[in-house]
C-alpha cells in the first residue's frame, strides 16, 4: 500500500494507475522526432465518467473496444460503443460516460505528454 510512496523518486512514466472513475494501464510510450506517443488501455466503469475537460498540448484518439457510454465532445452529446473511433483535438472539450463498464484503447500524441495538461471544466456532468 506504500509503494507509490517508496519509488516516487525514482522517476519515469506510472504504468498502472486507479482512478475514481476506474483504472488505466501504459501500453506504449515512444517519440517521433519531438512528438511522443501515449497508448493507454483505460477501463471507466459503470455509472462512471471522465471529467468534461481539454488539453492545451495533446490531442487523443479514442477507440472504443468494449461497452457503451456517452461522449460529450464540443458541447454536444452523443451514443458511442464498441468499434466507434472518436479523434479529440488539441483544446476540444471532451468527457466520457459509461453505461456499462467501458474499456477502450487511448492513443495521446503531442508534447509534452504529461497528466497536469488537464484543463477540468465540469468534473461531474449529466449524460
Amino acid at each position: 500500500h506504500r509503494l507509490k510512496d517508496i519509488i516516487e523518486g525514482v522517476g519515469g512514466r506510472v504504468m498502472f494507475e486507479e482512478r475514481r472513475w476506474g483504472n488505466y494501464k501504459v501500453l506504449d510510450h515512444s517519440k517521433y522526432g519531438s512528438t511522443e506517443v501515449l497508448t493507454k488501455k483505460l477501463t471507466l466503469l459503470s455509472g462512471r465518467q471522465f471529467s468534461y475537460q481539454y488539453h492545451e498540448y495533446r490531442r487523443e484518439i479514442w477507440n472504443i473496444i468494449s461497452g457503451e457510454g456517452v461522449l460529450y465532445l464540443d458541447g454536444a452529446k452523443s451514443r458511442v460503443k464498441k468499434g466507434d473511433v472518436v479523434s479529440v483535438g488539441v483544446g476540444e472539450k471532451h468527457g466520457l460516460w459509461a453505461d456499462s463498464d467501458l474499456e477502450l484503447i487511448e492513443i495521446q500524441m503531442g508534447t509534452p505528454l504529461i497528466e497536469e495538461d488537464i484543463v477540468r471544466l465540469e468534473i461531474d456532468w449529466a449524460p
